[in-house]
């Protein structure tokens, strides 16, 4: 069964090289040049250069939307959840797209994410922190409101703290 692979980047937040193979256990005999698919760039993969398997919904993700775009967080946040929140934890996003995925994220509404989104409470952005508000918001539940309270008293940022007490006025109404 054909796969495709991806060249991890060596660059911070530049786009995966792709690489068609027969099938994901495949290995890499000889070098290959292959397009980067950003700029017109290419890059050599080596024979063994690590190669990591996307579900078929990052891929999808990744050829609609070449770059980061709502849209495609928005999609990942449905579709590949944990690929998405991973992203997130490990810094991997610039802080405005990881704000709006970790809001995405908590329309999800999954318990595990939520605890992931509480997780976030203590990253150091600040525009992060306020993205997990409104993430938290999509949860009606006892925790997230909680936490919204907490963040509203005792975030380090003001615009955090408005973005939460905004946030709870809108549950409790």
């Amino acid at each position: 069964m054909p796969a495709i692979l991806f060249a991890l980047p060596t660059e911070p937040r530049s786009l995966p090289a792709i690489l068609v193979s027969e099938s994901a256990d495949d290995q890499v005999d000889q070098s290959i040049i292959i397009s980067s698919s950003y700029a017109g760039a290419f890059q050599w993969i080596e024979k063994d250069m690590p190669l990591v398997a996307f579900s078929p919904e990052v891929t999808e993700a990744n050829f609609r939307w070449p770059r980061i775009c709502e849209n495609k967080l928005e999609f990942l946040a449905r579709n590949a959840t944990e690929y998405l929140m991973d992203q997130v934890e490990r810094g991997d996003l610039a802080d405005i797209d990881a704000t709006l995925a970790v809001e995405f994220l908590g329309r999800t509404q999954r318990p595990d994410i939520l605890t992931r989104l509480l997780n976030l409470r203590s990253n150091p952005s600040p525009l992060v922190r306020e993205g997990v508000v409104y993430g938290l918001a999509e949860y009606e539940d006892q925790t997230a409101i909680e936490a919204l309270r907490q963040i509203a008293t005792t975030d380090q940022n003001g615009h955090v703290r408005k973005a939460a007490e905004s946030q709870l006025n809108l549950l409790e109404s």
